[in-house]
């Protein structure tokens, strides 16, 4: 049983991506103790550069901040493949606001898959592309975790999906990008990461 307030977690889609997908994360999320919302990226055509769409979430988060924050509840942020790139971009304008961060189906490293749309967002999830040289690192204040797919058909190579920094990591074995979020399994891991996050570093896991 949770002896802190119980944090409030903000879920955002990926690219091609809507909120209306995440109604049983959502459900699940709260079960386990959470507040939970979501949001859109607008637009999630692929073609903007992802940083046109880090100011949405920068302003998402400053609402949860302005809600939540004066009752000491902690912030987690779930993002899904750019949805996570786009956060953490955000994240980095507001160090200490965000607890958590975790990360499915992410080319934090990119994906050589990115050559098959050439537009500026594709060429934001290349591999070694300046949006993510720009926003490699993850904020003092903020701890990450990353569920990956070995068998994912967008990420080339598959463990570009694991950050770094990640202190908790997942591996699942289902394949069709798109629906990594919907599975059971998948959310079973991103709980799972969430949870393990939420134990202080100096108490071990």
């Amino acid at each position: 049983m949770r002896s802190e307030p119980s944090p409030v977690c903000l879920v955002i889609p990926g690219m091609w991506d809507s909120p209306t997908r995440y109604g049983t994360l959502i459900r699940r999320l709260e079960a386990a103790g959470r507040t939970a919302v979501t949001m859109a990226l607008t637009p999630a055509s692929g073609v903007p550069s992802l940083e046109r769409l880090v100011p949405q979430v920068t302003a998402q988060l400053g609402l949860l901040h302005d809600l939540f924050g004066s009752q000491g509840r902690p912030i987690e942020v779930v993002g899904f493949s750019m949805g996570a790139l786009v956060a953490l971009a955000a994240i980095e304008d507001r160090p200490g606001w965000v607890r958590t961060l975790v990360s499915v189906g992410t080319p934090h490293g990119g994906t050589w898959a990115a050559l098959l749309w050439p537009t500026p967002c594709g060429r934001d999830f290349l591999p070694r592309s300046a949006f993510s040289r720009r926003h490699a690192r993850v904020p003092e204040g903020t701890r990450i975790g990353s569920v990956a797919s070995r068998r994912d058909h967008i990420i080339w190579p598959w463990r570009s999906a694991l950050h770094p920094q990640a202190e908790v990591t997942r591996v699942v074995e289902h394949g069709f990008h798109p629906k990594l979020p919907l599975l059971l399994p998948v959310q079973d891991a991103l709980i799972e990461v969430l949870e393990l996050l939420a134990v202080p570093k100096d108490q071990g896991r």
